[in-house]
């Protein structure tokens, strides 16, 4: 038996034999708890079926209304407004990046979500300080997501769409790879300074909206001539496809 619980993927959730030294679960004492429990009363794992219901509702409800809702309205209209602005003091010209500058409150929010549900995970701080941060961090996730999309169709309209196909696979790509790489890093440095880095990490990537806002237009003009050579040639493929 004990050869089949270190293979990974593999756990003895049944006590048969009534022979394992672990936490079992009250009611159904043959159950083994994974992972077990601590001794705190505040885990979570120790909650009552009652409290950890009420802690997913308030959970759900907080990140989709206020978390979701919020920013996507947040994302749409802020930037619009800015860009407007902008757009005033540069002559009546937009350009794509006046759209990125409220990516600042990722800079803050981003970092600031994740510290505040690793290290108040690690010193057992209140159960909704941890839904907050969660609430936080999808209203960031949701703005970015929003915001970097906008800028992608702003900047090259036209072949829009190839380049969500594009970023759905890094995405997508990226996503594979963090949900197994997230278990050996929680493992490894524990709660608190895995999410610190994780903070710090996400911190950096919100910053590159700095980098589009210095070198993003120069970026464009270097690209101008093949994106129409693209556009062009998508025209040529359509008409010949649709016999215009």
């Amino acid at each position: 038996m004990s050869n089949e619980i270190d293979i990974p993927g593999t756990v003895h959730l049944v006590d048969m034999d009534h022979t394992m030294h672990t936490r079992h679960a009250s009611k159904n004492e043959d159950i083994v708890l994974d992972p077990t429990p601590s001794s705190d009363p505040n885990d979570p794992l120790n909650w009552s079926p009652r409290r950890k219901l009420l802690s997913l509702i308030c959970q759900n409800l907080y990140t989709w209304f206020t978390g979701i809702a919020v920013s996507t309205v947040y994302s749409v209209l802020v930037p619009l407004s800015q860009a407007t602005g902008l757009a005033r003091r540069n002559n009546g010209i937009m350009e794509a990046e006046h759209r990125l500058w409220p990516f600042a409150i990722c800079v803050i929010t981003v970092p600031a979500s994740l510290i505040l549900w690793g290290v108040g995970a690690q010193h057992g701080v209140h159960w909704f300080g941890l839904i907050f941060g969660m609430g936080c961090l999808a209203f960031t996730s949701t703005m970015g997501i929003t915001l970097s999309v906008n800028y992608l169709i702003d900047s090259y309209h036209d072949i829009s769409t190839d380049g969500i196909v594009t970023v759905i696979l890094v995405r997508n790509t990226m996503s594979f790879a963090i949900s197994y790489g997230i278990t050996p890093w929680l493992t490894n440095l524990g709660y608190q300074n895995c999410f610190v880095s994780a903070a710090f990490i996400g911190m950096a990537a919100s910053l590159v909206f700095l980098v589009m806002i210095k070198w993003g237009k120069s970026l464009r003009i270097k690209s101008a001539t093949k994106y129409w050579t693209m556009v062009n040639r998508d025209e040529v493929i359509d008409n010949e496809r649709y016999g215009e």
